[in-house]
């Protein structure tokens, strides 16, 4: 290997000064990127989401945890947070991809409302918000959101 290391040496040194810094950025890139482990969600933590949501896309919202693994502590917590306001509501899970924004791809939590008025539920979602949304880190805020939605289609 050392051998290997010399002889590769020689040759980029012998290249323009251009190449030779084209050469060592690729390098250090290389050797400097963040080596990650693929992200695997347990399958009681599946089975934990499939109790408390509903999903538009089971497979694209795990797939968007897995690329986004500090988003599964909040959607494993947010029923109970979301509980304390909206006791009764559904919770609807979804990846929204906005073809007109690049990267903009999150993970929206909609509660969907079926009883209330729109006026004591964004007094109930102020509340959220304040009590919970709020608090979470900008890298999760960057990912996640939730809405209200109104609907009867559930």
């Amino acid at each position: 290997m050392n051998n290997l290391l010399a002889e590769t040496f020689a040759t980029v040194s012998q290249l323009p000064e251009a190449e030779q810094n084209a050469i060592a950025s690729l390098i250090l890139d290389k050797i400097s990127a963040p080596r990650v482990a693929p992200f695997l969600i347990s399958q009681s933590d599946i089975e934990t989401l499939e109790k408390s949501y509903i999903f538009r896309d089971k497979t694209e919202v795990i797939e968007f945890i897995k690329k986004y693994p500090f988003l599964l502590p909040v959607v494993l917590e947010a029923p109970v947070q979301i509980g304390n306001y909206f006791s009764k509501q559904k919770l609807l899970l979804q990846v929204i991809n906005d073809p007109e924004i690049p990267n903009y791809v999150h993970l929206v939590l909609s509660i969907i409302l079926t009883d209330l008025a729109p006026d004591e539920a964004m007094d109930r979602e102020d509340e959220l918000r304040k009590n919970w949304s709020r608090g979470l880190s900008h890298e999760i805020r960057e990912h996640f959101y939730t809405i209200l939605e109104y609907t009867d289609e559930f």
